[in-house]
């Protein structure tokens, strides 16, 4: 069953759910207020103070609910400020043991801060860039339903196998102020297959490949957007050194052309508006004392350049202390600098600080 949880892990059907498909018994409650900093394109910079909740409680041992939900506060010299609360988040999850299954069900509840000013949906608009990669990228949305599945098949003793299916049905609402109508997102459909291979009981490479579809998004009952479909390619390989762990992830993520509303029809764009990337990731994990751990990570990100933006690289480093308190109360940290720039030269520098807590109840 251990090995099953390797590659559960890897094939969720509602993102924000994604460490929580195996049915822990391991009840919590996690606080992590962050600040991160960014300039960007010469003299421009914004401040992102978020105040991220997460919970998760296991009714049972095939059942569990999860919640997340936060605050944040965005500033900036050449931006409108913007602060609200974001959508809340639930998930439940119930696992069937002799299919090695998980079904889950994600339900947005839009508990967010909506209906923004022009400038204010700008500001927004900033956020959900994947440059940032911001704790909290968006306020609020509409009501959202996301039913899935998860599958899981052990081939060998060295190889699992594992599937997923998920469909996001999500609800209108009004972005911007003033809107007559509901905007109305398209729905999502997302399939993804990987394997996990043990090369020992303390090494182990993991794959998966996910593919998103996306339906029209409408305003006033016309299409007028419908994104490309995207595809994610994941490598990770980890290894367990006694109390250390060690691993390294690769990300490639891209996405197709989008169809444009043009004089009432649907247009393909001649080029891709939205970069392709690649990310990898390198963390150690040591433990120091039996209640200190520390962790360090390195990475590497590239966006390729588009018709309408430049290439970005963006190099990080990071450490991530752990303290124990006690053995209900975990104290966590996380501090990462990014340093980059555009490919015509405009620099681009990032900071980040986390200080949680976690409390197992």
């Amino acid at each position: 069953m251990k090995k099953y949880i390797t590659i559960l892990l890897l094939f969720s059907s509602w993102a924000m759910a994604q460490d929580m498909l195996v049915i822990s018994q391991n009840r919590f409650v996690q606080f992590s207020p962050t600040v991160q900093y960014w300039s960007y394109d010469e003299a421009k910079d914004f401040t992102q103070v978020s105040f991220p909740v997460y919970a998760y409680l296991p009714l049972n041992n095939n059942t569990s609910i999860n919640l997340r939900t936060g605050q944040a506060n965005v500033s900036g010299s050449s931006i409108t400020n913007l602060a609200g609360m974001t959508d809340t988040q639930l998930g439940v999850s119930y696992h069937y043991q002799d299919w090695n299954t998980v079904f889950t069900m994600g339900l947005n509840l839009p508990s967010g801060k909506r209906q923004l000013t022009l400038d204010e949906y700008m500001t927004s608009y900033l956020m959900s860039y994947n440059y940032f990669n911001l704790q909290i990228p968006n306020f609020g949305q509409g009501l959202n339903l996301a039913p899935g599945v998860n599958w899981a098949y052990e081939l060998n003793e060295k190889i699992i196998l594992g599937a997923a299916a998920s469909f996001q049905l999500k609800g209108g609402f009004k972005p911007i102020d003033g809107m007559e109508d509901d905007y109305q997102p398209g729905n999502e459909i997302t399939a993804s297959a990987g394997m996990d291979y043990n090369f020992s009981e303390t090494q182990i490479l993991s794959t998966d490949v996910v593919y998103t579809t996306y339906g029209s998004d409408k305003y006033a009952d016309n299409e007028i957007f419908a994104s490309g479909d995207k595809i994610i390619v994941n490598l990770f390989y980890q290894q367990f050194m006694d109390f250390n762990h060690f691993s390294i992830h690769f990300r490639y993520r891209s996405k197709a052309k989008n169809d444009i509303a043009v004089a009432g029809e649907m247009v393909t764009e001649s080029e891709k508006s939205i970069p392709d990337q690649f990310e990898l990731i390198g963390r150690f994990r040591q433990r120091l004392t039996q209640e200190f751990h520390l962790g360090y990570l390195a990475q590497y990100r590239h966006f390729l350049g588009t018709s309408t933006l430049y290439s970005v690289n963006l190099a990080g480093l990071g450490i991530e202390p752990e303290y124990r308190i006690s053995p209900r109360m975990l104290l966590t940290s996380r501090i990462r600098v990014n340093i980059g720039g555009y490919s015509n030269g405009k620099s681009m520098t990032g900071f980040m600080f986390t200080a949680g807590m976690r409390y197992n109840f």
